[in-house]
């Protein structure tokens, strides 16, 4: 399972490390991880209580794993919306690469497929963007866990 997250640095950094820690209690106290849908859910709770108390939390969520039902992504916001989606993006590059995925993901890809659209959509992001973003960190959900592929270089030759 992985958490991405975007809002104001505080409240980014408290909110990720309270929730990667709780689930690392359930997993120490029940002996077994969370399942990705209830770590979601256990997320979007926590959202919604902060949203309500005196300290909301201006953070906005993508949570990727595998489950019973095969691959999943979540997208909650920072009003504790929760939503599972096939494809999502975050902050200022979104802008530049909702489109490219709505044109060219399609259901059931393969994983060449799959980081060769990620890899239009990192050119994209370098071709349109103010800031110079030379390579991107890419990490991989898959069953076994989340392999971390490095630094990107788009420009590069061949596949990621």
């Amino acid at each position: 399972m992985m958490m991405a997250a975007v809002g104001q640095a505080g409240d980014t950094v408290m909110f990720t490390e309270l929730i990667g820690k709780n689930l690392q209690l359930y997993k120490m106290k029940n002996g077994y991880e969370m399942s990705l849908h209830a770590a979601v859910n256990f997320t979007r709770r926590i959202l919604a209580e902060m949203l309500r108390s005196q300290k909301p939390k201006m953070v906005n969520l993508l949570m990727a794993g595998v489950d019973e039902g095969g691959p999943a992504l979540y997208f909650i916001d920072y009003i504790a919306t929760m939503v599972k989606l096939p494809f999502a993006v975050h902050g200022y590059g979104g802008m530049f690469t909702m489109s490219i995925l709505d044109k060219y993901y399609k259901p059931g890809m393969q994983r060449t497929e799959a980081l060769n659209l990620l890899k239009m959509c990192m050119n994209e992001i370098q071709t349109r963007f103010v800031i110079d973003t030379p390579r991107f960190m890419v990490r991989v959900v898959t069953a076994k866990g989340v392999e971390d592929l490095g630094l990107v270089d788009p420009k590069a030759k061949g596949t990621i």
